[in-house]
């Protein structure tokens, strides 16, 4: 409305939310193809044709009329189109919140007061070693702990990981401390991975700071985590969402299609939980393996609710 009372056309196309990005023929010609979206309806035009709109409607702001004036429509065009780019930018906070089956101080990528925070990689990576190290017959080498830690760290050093493990790892303690940092970060949208207790302490949780959620449970008969997918109610709607649990291995994502409250902008967000140790090739082909899933699945779920 603002671009129409300064009499710049194009002004629907610049303030359209975009969901939809259309491709440019290759027989155009960069002159003329900023013009040529005057007659599209809104919602199909992409953030790349925003940008064409309004080259094209900055040039058309200055024609025919006095210099001083052309300015000052340009600037304003800019500034508008500016506006426009900040209002589509969002936050997102991908946080493993940690479940309360692992959250054990004596597993060897923790070991808080044992080992240095820097300056202590070879006795750390010793200790990784020797956790993953297997017998012939593919029983684990050195079973549970500190049998892995015995001859790296010294007895007080074990004592000192046992004592921070009771202090500070219990789920009652952690929890106010995670739910503190998601206030603080104040993201649009979350990504809670390795979330339990999602009944009786996330979703109620996050709803009391303003969030609507959905969480999907790892495919493991046992395992009582998953991904949680949260937004800010005040600020999104959830359209859709869709749980996805991987072939290989004990891992799954949650999908979601959520709509910006106001400019109806689209957007699909996704939570998942890659298998773990990167550092490892076999991990990283299957994580590999993982993605591909995942991203067939998401161009699946972009058709059916036809992005």
């Amino acid at each position: 409305r603002v671009l129409d009372a300064l009499g710049v056309p194009c002004a629907a196309a610049l303030a359209a939310s975009h969901t939809r990005v259309l491709r440019a023929s290759t027989s155009s010609r960069a002159s003329t193809s900023s013009s040529r979206w005057a007659g599209w309806p809104a919602e199909q035009l992409g953030l790349r044709d925003q940008r064409k709109a309004a080259a094209g409607a900055e040039a058309r702001a200055g024609a025919a009329t006095s210099p001083r004036v052309a300015h000052t429509r340009r600037r304003r065009v800019r500034e508008m189109a500016s506006n426009i780019l900040k209002s589509s930018q969002f936050r997102v906070l991908q946080y493993n919140v940690l479940a309360k089956r692992y959250a054990r101080n004596m597993e060897p990528w923790f070991l808080y007061d044992g080992l240095k925070p820097e300056g202590d990689d070879a006795r750390a990576q010793a200790i990784l070693a020797r956790h993953a190290s297997r017998t012939p017959d593919g029983g684990f080498a050195y079973k549970g702990w500190p049998s892995y830690a015995e001859g790296i760290l010294t007895a007080a050093e074990i004592a000192a990981v046992e004592a921070r493990d009771r202090r500070d790892f219990p789920f009652e303690r952690r929890a106010p401390r995670l739910l503190d940092v998601i206030a603080r970060a104040d993201a649009d949208v979350l990504s809670l991975v390795e979330c339990d207790e999602y009944e009786q302490h996330w979703a109620p949780k996050l709803r009391e700071l303003g969030y609507g959620s959905r969480w999907h449970k790892r495919p493991k008969e046992g395992a009582p985590d998953g991904c949680c997918l949260g937004f800010r109610e005040d600020r999104w709607e959830l359209i859709a969402h869709r749980g996805l649990s991987y072939h290989e291995h004990d891992r799954g994502a949650i999908l979601g299609l959520l709509k910006r409250r106001g400019s109806g902008e689209r957007v699909v967000a996704v939570s998942t939980h890659l298998a773990r140790n990167p550092e490892s090739s076999a991990q990283q082909r299957l994580r590999l393996r993982q993605v591909a899933e995942l991203m067939r699945a998401l161009g699946e779920f972009c058709k059916d609710h036809a992005l």
